[in-house]
């Protein structure tokens, strides 16, 4: 198996790096040097208005393919490393960025930790699969997550859109708190799987009974990550990279902490507390969602007069 994802990886690299090239070609910085008076906060309606004069910004010519390819460029910004290396985790201070990671350390743990289990639960009585078998599960799954996820991203945008068009006073203004609507949905979907799953495991139940569990587990999990990283985008553009490096960071430690109590848990007390666990988790991130929604406009105002915030991320 290892022998197998070296080749993959070995195929992945040069790929990677004859095919995805940088698309931000001009320097950010150069927009801090503008007139600091043609940025007005609306305190109204919580957004930032630039004004940016034409000339204020000199954007050089996009390089050819070729020149892209150099292996050094210069230097892409002026800013300090250090600062860039302590960003990721001061971002985690943003209740934005902390929800997200809440949200995405979940959504790991149901699928680095509901394969663990479900393998370990596969290959005891009364199934008994073989490691072969086992692996031959995930078809469905994989099929789910292939079907499932271009499906939530078409339905994210057009919940999104829906929204923008009766926004009240703002009528067709799309807001980033808009995203967390299909995770009223996501979330609660793959709790239902969890529990159904938990008590056809007890119940030694068909397998297939299990693999319909796993899938809306799997269905739930995929529209509900979609939403995260759309949401920090939405609410984080032009510090998506630093924030997906905190959220994948909590995500990661998380999962590396969680999983060895879970296959303990399972062990001591079977697959029903295991799982109603894991489904409660799921509806307390749906519950957090709520005030995220109520109150993200006024969140993101906070952020944006903080002097700490924006030091942070300038």
């Amino acid at each position: 198996m290892f022998g197998l994802t070296a080749i993959v990886y070995a195929a992945l690299v040069p790929a990677a790096y004859y095919l995805i090239l940088e698309s931000g070609y001009f320097k950010r910085d150069a927009y801090e040097n503008t007139d600091k008076k043609s940025v007005d906060w609306d305190e109204d309606n919580c957004t930032l208005n630039l004004d940016i004069p034409a000339a204020a910004v000199e954007i050089p010519p996009k390089k050819t393919y070729s020149q892209q390819l150099a292996i050094f460029n210069g230097r892409f910004t002026n800013k300090a490393f250090w600062k860039g290396v302590i960003k990721p985790l001061g971002l985690l201070a943003s209740p934005i960025v902390l929800y997200s990671a809440v949200l995405n350390s979940l959504i790991l743990m149901l699928v680095a930790g509901g394969s663990t289990l479900a393998t370990i639960i596969l290959a005891a009585p009364p199934y008994n699969l073989t490691p072969s078998q086992i692996g031959l599960t995930n078809l469905p799954l994989f099929g789910v997550a292939i079907v499932g996820g271009p499906v939530a991203g078409w339905l994210s945008d057009r919940s999104v859109r829906l929204l923008a068009r009766t926004n009240g006073a703002h009528q067709g203004v799309a807001e980033p708190e808009f995203r967390l609507a299909l995770l009223f949905v996501a979330m609660p979907l793959a709790a239902v799987g969890l529990v159904g799953l938990g008590a056809s495991v007890a119940r030694g139940q068909p397998l297939p009974w299990v693999l319909t569990w796993l899938s809306a587990v799997t269905l739930g999990s995929t529209a509900g990550v979609q939403v995260s990283i759309a949401y920090l985008i939405d609410c984080m553009p032009e510090h998506s990279a630093h924030a997906f490096s905190s959220v994948n960071a909590a995500a990661a430690l998380a999962v590396f902490a969680g999983i060895a109590p879970l296959i303990g848990v399972l062990d001591a007390r079977g697959p029903q507390v295991v799982f109603g666990g894991l489904a409660a988790a799921s509806f307390a991130v749906t519950v957090l969602a709520v005030p995220m929604w109520v109150f993200g406009k006024r969140i993101r105002g906070w952020l944006g007069r903080a002097a700490w915030a924006q030091a942070l991320l300038r």
